[in-house]
């Protein structure tokens, strides 16, 4: 998330294309352009919906430290996770201990996202 650079589209911009090129109508979808973090997304939010309920979306991985986020903020959220990291197997495979780069991914966004977690657990904001 965040502003613009110079010459390039805001992060909010680029997700309003995505959602209007889905079918969304361009009138459904706010655009929080001068965000710069989850905590900015969700009091911009907050400011705005008041006590309505909303669809928070996004990525699976980040979900669970974004509606800790938003229900500390008082906001009154529908999860809708989306861009899945992993997908449950119906029979494990010898290739799920192999370590790889996508591995080490995975392992970067929950490791970031659990410290996130829990600083916004220390100041106050989940």
């Amino acid at each position: 998330c965040g502003p613009a650079r110079e010459g390039f589209p805001s992060h909010a911009a680029v997700l309003k294309q995505a959602a209007v090129a889905l079918g969304v109508p361009a009138d459904n979808v706010v655009e929080q352009a001068e965000v710069h973090d989850t905590v900015d997304e969700i009091r911009a939010l907050r400011a705005r919906a008041g006590d309505t309920p909303v669809a928070l979306v996004t990525s699976a991985w980040h979900m669970p430290r974004a509606v800790a986020l938003a229900r500390r903020a008082g906001l009154r959220v529908i999860p809708c996770p989306a861009d899945f990291a992993a997908r449950p197997q119906p029979q494990p495979s010898w290739t799920d201990y192999m370590w790889d780069l996508s591995g080490l991914d995975r392992t970067t966004k929950a490791v970031h996202e659990y410290l996130g977690l829990w600083w916004a657990r220390l100041r106050g904001q989940a």
